[in-house]
């Protein structure tokens, strides 16, 4: 096996963790704090967690049961805000990085494998600017799988982005 294989190997491998080797995996790189966040929030494969935006966010809740996870993980202010320990940022945002590096790297191999792949690649950057991407993403998935008609709901959301981008009182629809 050539080394180039044993990488893409270890690339899918990796990408494909979920449950015990994925929460294995997130101790070893971010420590048991982190893992504490992720298993509080179901994240159980590597690419739920590529999916959340910041797994921090749900540390802002307010509830009582997230009080000694919040002490873990940061310093509760007096007015109440949540500031994260620099160190169990960092390595958060390393592994995350790392992550979709290997991601990346997966996909545009992926690509250069399979010629008549039609993937589009959508930098997180991308993603993080305009979440709705996100959400049209999801949504042609589901109509892809679904067995039923949306067109009529196809065209009017069609209709609603196109018109946004045209002056006013230029409003078309199909």
């Amino acid at each position: 096996m050539s080394n180039s294989q044993s990488t893409d190997n270890l690339m899918n491998e990796i990408l494909s963790f979920r449950d015990d080797a994925f929460y294995n995996l997130v101790e070893q790189q971010c420590g048991t704090v982190v893992l504490e966040i992720i298993k509080a929030q179901d994240i159980s494969s590597v690419d739920c967690l590529l999916g959340v935006n910041n797994i921090f966010t749900f540390l802002e809740l307010d509830s009582d049961e997230l009080l000694p996870l919040k002490k873990k993980a940061g310093i509760i202010l007096n007015d109440g805000r949540l500031v994260i320990k620099n160190g169990i940022k960092h390595k958060v945002e390393a592994f995350l990085h790392t992550l979709h590096h290997l991601n990346r790297q997966h996909s545009s191999s992926s690509q250069h494998n399979s010629e008549t792949s039609h993937d589009l690649i959508i930098s997180e950057q991308l993603l993080q600017k305009f979440p709705f991407i996100r959400t049209l993403i999801i949504y042609s998935n589901f109509i892809e799988k679904s067995k039923i008609d949306f067109t009529f709901f196809n065209i009017m959301l069609n209709s609603m982005i196109k018109n946004f981008v045209i002056e006013e009182k230029g409003y078309r629809y199909d």
